[in-house]
């Protein structure tokens, strides 16, 4: 922890010692390192962008950091979701040699402000800061060069130190009145060009300030992002930036809500995908199919990793050992990919892997919210409130479909419900009644499969590092 000190010049000069390594950071790097750079860095410029600030004051480093810290969020994102799960964040981390993974796995839990299991762009710098709090600075394993390490590490140091130096209680939360004074002495340039007005009547509402609230460390970090994405001059491309909450009912209820256009976008790609691997028409895609949509272009380490978590998921999802899936089985091999890593890694040719992956995190989180027992499954009574609250009505179909997936579970005391899995399958059903693969027209046209035992699978959570258990019925 950085201790306060007066905003003296010494205090903002000793910003300037990050550009000190510059020159000397890549000959002390190992060979083993310098490897992994020329390996990863050469093909894309996002990942052998080196920071660069201009000088050593606090509005150049933050630049560079943010610069460098939007990108690597960029990296670690593969199906460009604008959200990062655990494992996708572990598994990629994991590849660059980090042995960290149980203190990783704490901090993402506690940066987890919505408990939705996955980290937006402002939850990620809340995730590097308090890395550099707890994990002592640290980043080598998180960035490819060392100096874009050492701009991070120098950038979050000064900026605790600055604001340290208005919040009088200590507490790591700014009033309106101490969040004015710091941008007015220490990034004037925002305050004179409007670009911090802007940014903080986004996320600090004239309201919650006049109200007398506080902005937590969390948010005066992104509010620094979206300051500096808004200077003159800024090369940040700002893909992050707070974006007004859009009332989901604004076109209608049922089939007009956001969420229920996005998910029949998502099914959509779905369908596309399974008939894509489906070379021979049968309607079915077996194990052989979809290894053949792993690109040969892939790096064989690459192409291993994916095959083995493939082979994993494969074998969870293909739950009467048939070595073929049906549409519905497909659609939970794709949520077992996602949840980790990537969908992307599944269906490389996917013309929408981020639709699908917000799809699918949708899905969970609100089934995890909507289980009020707690007890992994949905009952008739849950399913409504589900409904009610993300699509602002209760559809006819809704009754038939969940009269076709539901089974009793001693979880529930014998009551109807629906695990994860029957959900997908569910929405599917009351979403695409005209879908290629709607019950009434599929069922007709696959061979009956026997029926298995139901399994139930949920995102990975920070705080558990082992694999999630699965629950047999």
């Amino acid at each position: 922890k950085i201790d306060a000190s007066s905003p003296g010049a010494e205090d903002r000069d000793s910003a300037a010692a990050v550009l000190e390594p510059l020159a000397s950071s890549s000959s002390t790097m190992n060979p083993a390192g310098m490897f992994k750079f020329l390996q990863k860095g050469v093909t894309d410029p996002s990942k052998s962008y080196v920071a660069a600030p201009r000088d050593g004051s606090l509005g150049a480093l933050l630049h560079e950091a943010f610069k460098v810290l939007e990108m690597r969020f960029a990296n670690f994102d593969h199906d460009h979701a604008e959200t990062l799960m655990y494992k996708e964040l572990e598994r990629e981390l994991a590849m660059m040699g980090f042995r960290y993974g149980e203190n990783l796995a704490q901090m993402f839990k506690q940066v987890d402000f919505d408990g939705s299991g996955t980290l937006d762009f402002s939850e990620f710098l809340a995730l590097l800061y308090l890395w550099a709090v707890r994990g002592g600075g640290d980043y080598s394993v998180f960035f490819r060069h060392p100096t874009n390490a050492q701009v991070i590490k120098q950038g979050f140091e000064v900026m605790e130190k600055c604001m340290l130096t208005y919040d009088a209680d200590r507490s790591r939360q700014l009033k309106a009145s101490e969040l004015d004074a710091f941008f007015s002495q220490q990034l004037p340039q925002a305050v004179q060009c409007g670009a911090y007005q802007q940014a903080v009547d986004a996320i600090f509402p004239v309201q919650e300030r006049q109200a007398g609230k506080e902005l937590n460390f969390p948010k005066f970090m992104f509010l620094l992002y979206q300051v500096s994405c808004k200077m003159p001059g800024s090369t940040i491309k700002g893909a992050y930036s707070a974006k007004p909450k859009a009332d989901p009912f604004a076109a209608g209820v049922g089939e007009k809500s956001a969420l229920w256009m996005q998910l029949k976008s998502a099914f959509k790609v779905l369908e596309e995908d399974f008939v894509r691997f489906d070379r021979n028409g049968d309607k079915m895609v077996d194990y052989t199919e979809i290894t053949m949509g792993i690109p040969n272009t892939t790096s064989n380490a690459a192409r291993l990793e994916i095959l083995s978590r493939l082979e994993h998921a494969f074998a969870q999802v293909d739950l009467d050992q048939s070595r073929s899936l049906d549409f519905y089985e497909y659609m939970y091999l794709g949520f077992m990919m996602t949840q980790s890593g990537s969908y992307n890694d599944l269906v490389t040719a996917s013309n929408g892997s981020t639709v699908v992956k917000r799809c699918f995190i949708d899905i969970h989180t609100n089934y995890r919210k909507y289980d009020a027992d707690t007890n992994m499954r949905l009952t008739w009574d849950e399913l409504e409130n589900f409904f009610k609250d993300l699509f602002g009505t209760v559809t006819p179909e809704l009754q038939k479909a969940f009269g076709h997936v539901k089974y009793q579970s001693s979880a529930t005391q014998g009551r109807d419900a629906v695990d994860i899995v029957r959900l997908m399958k569910l929405l599917y059903m009351v979403i695409c009644p005209s879908g290629l693969f709607h019950p009434s027209v599929y069922e007709a046209l696959v061979a009956k499969k026997q029926p298995a035992k139901s399994q139930l699978v949920s995102v990975h959570k920070a705080d558990q590092l082992a694999r999630p258990k699965r629950f047999t019925n």
